[in-house]
């Protein structure tokens, strides 16, 4: 047993080293990554995007420029959950990584406490009286205290691997063609996340075979688990929103252009580090029962170059991607950017009418249950 474990640890450690997580000289979980998600379909039938652009003009002039200064300028910086997986499907919320284990820990009170104290960090991040470093202060303290409540759930390896089993994943339409596409042409991508790196590669690697994406590198929260297969910590430090753009900063490698892919209004600030020469952002304005649709809606207009208000999708991504590396015509891509285009008041009414049919879907499913 001994002998197996240790056989198996190196290679995960191996694994980790080619994902770019941090190697803390234990073995998070082999078996997680492993395991088959029932509701991860293969491929998804997605409808036409509906975007929001700011300054169109302005946009394909940075397109332009960045095609010209070609791949070996051009990297892809993005976040995981609601990002390169859906935020709604079928009128079901689906899982964030962090998400699948704290809406399936078995202690009742436990949950209510960390969703007591969730709801105490929402409002403190929302307070514009406090700063950056406050909010940062906040944020930490409460991931700190967060994990080790989950710690104390006594988390084992067998344990999150049924977790993972049942939980909700549902990847974007072309997920594995876009990260095809990006292994093809060496086209490094940054995975910046809140969630959980282990989680996360169990996701993926469901779907696409990530020992052969050296290509991909992941940085968010990982999962400690001893020699005996138990959750004793998670690594530090803390990978949340606030600290997104330090952790960018010490682990990328030089390349000048960004695509930058996310779905929170803090995620465009990943890169700001970094200065690159040109950045273009993508954002998902996914559902979010709390949102207010008429303010939401100029935030990520003002914050991302281009916004999605359809939750199906990484086309509009992979097609800039083509576009980059020469292989789609600029007429292809600012066609396609032309025809799906929606004015603000048109952005409104399409957002109000998606959250009014998962409300329905919602209300429904409630009455059956």
């Amino acid at each position: 047993m001994a002998t197996a474990m240790k056989k198996f640890t190196n290679n995960f450690q191996a694994f980790l080293e080619r994902m770019s997580l941090p190697n803390h000289g234990f073995n998070p979980v082999s078996s997680i990554k492993r395991c088959k998600f029932p509701h991860f379909p293969v491929p998804i039938a997605a409808g036409p995007d509906r975007i929001l652009i700011r300054d169109p003009k302005h946009i394909k002039g940075k397109l332009r420029k960045m095609k010209r200064e070609g791949l070996s300028q051009f990297k892809i910086v993005t976040d995981f959950d609601a990002t390169l997986t859906k935020s709604f499907h079928d009128g079901r919320k689906v899982q964030a990584s962090f998400g699948i284990l704290k809406e399936n820990l078995i202690n009742p009170e436990l949950k209510e406490l960390i969703e007591e104290r969730y709801r105490i960090y929402k409002f403190d991040d929302q307070n514009n009286d406090l700063n950056k470093i406050e909010k940062t202060i906040q944020m930490d303290n409460w991931i700190s205290s967060t994990m080790a409540k989950v710690v104390e759930s006594n988390i084992t390896i067998d344990s999150l691997s049924k977790l993972l089993e049942e939980a909700y994943v549902i990847p974007r339409a072309q997920l594995d063609t876009f990260l095809g596409l990006c292994k093809d042409y060496h086209i490094p991508i940054y995975t910046i996340s809140a969630g959980i790196s282990n989680i996360i590669a169990a996701i993926l690697d469901n779907y696409v075979d990530l020992n052969k994406y050296p290509n991909f590198h992941i940085y968010a929260n990982e999962m400690l688990f001893n020699e005996k297969g138990d959750l004793y910590n998670f690594s530090v430090p803390h990978i949340h929103t606030f600290t997104k753009d330090d952790i960018f900063q010490k682990n990328q490698t030089y390349r000048k252009n960004h695509l930058l892919i996310g779905d929170l209004l803090h995620d465009v600030l990943t890169t700001k580090n970094i200065q690159p020469r040109f950045l273009v952002s993508v954002g998902y304005l996914n559902y979010n029962p709390g949102y207010q649709v008429e303010q939401v809606i100029y935030d990520y207009a003002r914050k991302y170059d281009i916004v999605i208000l359809t939750d199906e999708s990484l086309a509009l991504p992979e097609l800039i991607t083509r576009y980059v590396l020469d292989l789609e015509s600029e007429y292809s891509l600012f066609k396609y950017l032309d025809d799906h285009i929606v004015t603000i008041d048109e952005g409104k009414n399409y957002l109000m009418d998606a959250k009014r049919k998962i409300d329905e879907i919602v209300k429904e499913r409630e009455n059956q249950a």
